[in-house]
């Protein structure tokens, strides 16, 4: 018996629902499913009695059976296509017309409120339905039909009064009472106990909600207690970045003019840009480490410590030699055979004499580009197209020799600020539009450089997301 009941609670609780609706919708549902059902079964029972009355007492109840029995049916036919369709306010209306018009014509069958003993009230369970699943504007519209009903019936038995039918005779005071109250019981209970279920189902769905919302509130609490964790250390490791990361007033004691563009994606970056001097030769680069945020701003401390080890060594003074060396000592601190790790740098590395204002530069990925001074072109120098980290090749890297004079500009840069989508239809910079734009604002000086990129980067990003790390360097000779 438990397990019928069970498979049965089931089954209902799922008739006609679907995934789309909500669980104030399927609680109206499974509560409309309960109503139909249980005055599906009164119909039944009342369609019996008043056959069998039809067979002790006077044939006529035969045509008063039809009307319970026709409801029964009905409301049956009716669920089977509400389970296949799951039309919810049709369903509703066909249920509110019937459970109005069946004991009308019920009660008119019978002659009167006394010798039906109230059968309309049966009627009252579709304003109540249309009120307790639609709201107040159905309501108004079932009741002034119920109320009207009414009034016919009142009408009608009015008339009979004076001039009883036959059939007033035969039904006995007992019978009328009979029916009077099984008709007042039945429809109280199944109108009190649909609405206690209702009303239960709803206080039980706010009880979860309540108890939803404090998890939730507790979820976030800890949550931004995490965040909070996570953020404080990225920030710590921010400042342990910031303190590998040349100390860019070192730069004013060799350039005039010159200035870093540095626009992390997240907090801490996987691009950085690097500094060094050794005698009269000044080094100074740019590079994209794999990945931004975190991962790639611990790949960003790998890298850079390989570029200072590289540079120590005496026997690398040339840009490719120092790539290639760099190369060497970034395969070796990935190389684990349980894992596989191909992470790396692009860079652009350049080899500035202070004296004779010769350049020497080498790339691996990322170009070079030079405006000289009076023109308006730009000189792109291009990089191996190959990465500082695991390859399919490791071809050594060029080397590269320029003449700079006086006034000439130089540009190293990673690709975030190209790669960034934006615009009027969020395509990407790209390298022709930087290119562009480099040469519209080469006349400047190095500072107004900087704001004017900056502010072209955030107007072309708009409210967009910032995809990658941007870092461009710019120094004028």
């Amino acid at each position: 018996m438990d397990n019928f009941l069970k498979t049965f609670t089931f089954f209902w609780k799922k008739f006609g629902i679907s995934s789309e609706d909500s669980k104030e919708k399927a609680l109206k549902k499974q509560t409309l499913t309960i109503i139909s059902f249980l005055i599906c079964i009164a119909g039944i029972i009342w369609g019996l009695m008043y056959f069998f009355m039809g067979v002790k007492l006077n044939k006529e109840f035969y045509l008063t059976a039809i009307f319970p029995f026709a409801y029964s049916f009905l409301v049956g036919v009716s669920l089977i296509f509400f389970y296949f369709q799951k039309n919810f306010n049709f369903f509703l209306r066909i249920e509110l017309l019937l459970i109005l018009l069946l004991p009308f014509l019920a009660q008119l069958s019978l002659g009167g409120f006394a010798s039906s003993g109230v059968v309309i009230i049966w009627a009252l369970l579709c304003p109540m339905g249309a009120l307790m699943f639609k709201g107040i504007k159905e309501f108004r519209f079932w009741f002034i039909v119920y109320i009207s009903l009414i009034a016919i019936l009142i009408y009608f038995d009015t008339d009979a009064v004076s001039n009883a039918s036959s059939r007033d005779l035969i039904i006995s005071e007992g019978i009328k009472l009979l029916f009077f109250g099984m008709n007042i019981i039945a429809v109280s209970t199944i109108a009190l106990s649909t609405t206690l279920y209702f009303l239960n189902e709803q206080r039980n769905e706010k009880e979860k909600n309540v108890e939803l919302l404090e998890l939730s509130r507790k979820n976030e609490l800890q949550i931004n207690i995490q965040k909070k964790e996570i953020v404080d250390s990225i920030t710590y490791a921010k400042n342990i970045q910031d303190s590998i990361l040349p100390d860019l007033s070192l730069v004013d004691n060799y350039f005039d003019d010159y200035f870093v563009l540095f626009k992390p994606k997240d907090i801490v970056s996987g691009d950085f840009y690097w500094l060094y001097k050794k005698e009269d030769i000044l080094y100074f680069a740019v590079s994209d480490c794999t990945g931004h945020g975190v991962p790639g701003a611990m790949v960003s401390v790998v890298c850079s410590n390989a570029l200072n080890l590289s540079i120590l060594d005496n026997a690398n003074s040339k840009p490719s030699e120092i790539l290639n060396k760099t190369r060497e000592l970034i395969i070796r601190r990935f190389s684990r055979p349980e894992l596989e790790i191909k992470d790396g740098m692009d860079i652009s590395l350049c080899a500035l004499n202070l004296k004779t204002k010769e350049i020497q530069w080498a790339g691996a990925n990322n170009p070079l580009w030079v405006i000289r001074s009076g023109t308006s072109k730009v000189e792109a120098i291009q990089a191996d197209q190959q990465p500082i980290g695991v390859y399919v090749t490791n071809d050594p890297f060029n080397n590269h020799h320029l003449q700079l004079n006086k006034g000439d500009s130089v540009y190293l840069f990673s690709d975030g600020f190209t790669d960034q989508f934006g615009g009027e239809k969020g395509k990407k910079y790209k390298s022709a539009n930087f290119k562009r734009f480099l040469l519209s604002i080469a006349d400047k000086d190095m500072d107004t450089q900087h704001n004017l990129l900056s502010e072209e980067f955030n107007r072309w990003k708009g409210d967009l997301e910032q995809i990658d790390d941007v870092c461009i360097m710019g120094v004028r000779i």
